[in-house]
């Protein structure tokens, strides 16, 4: 129940950090006086309990707990799923990176990966959360398609993707990318964080830093064992949301409205709206085979 709530909760407000990109106050050398701990490069640093990361000369690493306070500090919500957060020195830009101990994903997948379906599906699922955004007196987000369309490398096992927005009210336009680093028990999640004007030039330093990091001997993804945990999701729900889409394609979303009608109006009128949209995209697909 708390993974698919935690789920849920994060595509209620998807774009709550991706709206934020444009007007980060980013930090041209870490600001001792937050408190927060910051690593400095080049050393090699562990990333939680499972990985590590090659550190260079202007880049800095926060752990799981002095990540939540840099989140907060720029006005971020957190999912207490983060592990650490490198940032750019030179160049401003960020990632976090956070751990979903869901299991091993199978990559079975690999190519059947439907981009245009998956939008359909997201921009439906945005067109309904914005009636509760208007509700709220929150500006509207639009999901305008794909900065990169969801593709997987199977020699590293990343999947990756972005997402091209536009926010009312002066925000504006927002990329979100993505990797999902896929390990022996579950998913080490990266968002690169940064603004749409530097985007191009960011996302090679982004995707050189990733092949920095690694998971440590026994977490990686050819070590997986017969008796490991398996997710109960693919490749696609890992786009559309990890076990938010299991929940939908099960319909277990109507035992949990139904469970928490009563309260938690945020939470529920977000599961409502990606259940509906994940669960159109499964019957679609099913329909198709």
């Amino acid at each position: 129940m708390k993974a698919v709530l935690t789920a849920f909760f994060s595509i209620v407000f998807l774009t709550n950090l991706f709206a934020q990109q444009d007007s980060i106050q980013y930090l041209s050398a870490p600001d001792t006086s937050k408190k927060i701990e910051w690593i400095e490069g080049p050393q090699l640093v562990k990333v939680g309990s499972l990985g590590e990361i090659n550190l260079i000369s202007g880049e800095y690493f926060a752990n799981g707990d002095d990540a939540r306070k840099f989140l907060i500090y720029n006005e971020n919500l957190t999912s207490d799923k983060e592990v650490g957060l490198v940032i750019s020195d030179s160049l401003g830009w960020w990632s976090v990176f956070e751990f979903d101990g869901s299991g091993y994903v199978k990559d079975d997948e690999k190519n059947d990966l439907d981009s245009t379906a998956m939008m359909e599906a997201m921009q439906e699922n945005q067109t309904e959360n914005n009636k509760y955004r208007t509700e709220i007196g929150m500006p509207e987000m639009t999901i305008l398609g794909w900065a990169v369309a969801p593709y997987y490398n199977p020699q590293t096992n990343n999947l990756e993707w972005a997402i091209k927005g536009f926010t009312e009210g002066g925000n504006g336009v927002f990329i979100n990318h993505n990797v999902k680093l896929l390990g022996r028990f579950g998913v080490m999640e990266v968002t690169l964080v940064t603004s749409p004007d530097n985007y191009q030039r960011d996302l090679p330093l982004f995707r050189e830093m990733l092949t920095r990091y690694e998971f440590q001997s026994g977490q990686k993804y050819a070590e997986f064992r017969e008796g490991d945990k398996v997710a109960e999701y693919g490749l696609t729900a890992l786009v559309l949301g990890g076990a938010a889409a299991v929940a939908a394609k099960s319909g277990f979303f109507n035992v949990i409205l139904k469970s928490l009608a009563a309260f938690w109006k945020l939470i529920v009128v977000g599961v409502g709206a990606a259940g509906s949209a994940i669960w159109k995209y499964f019957s679609n697909k099913k329909d198709k085979e």
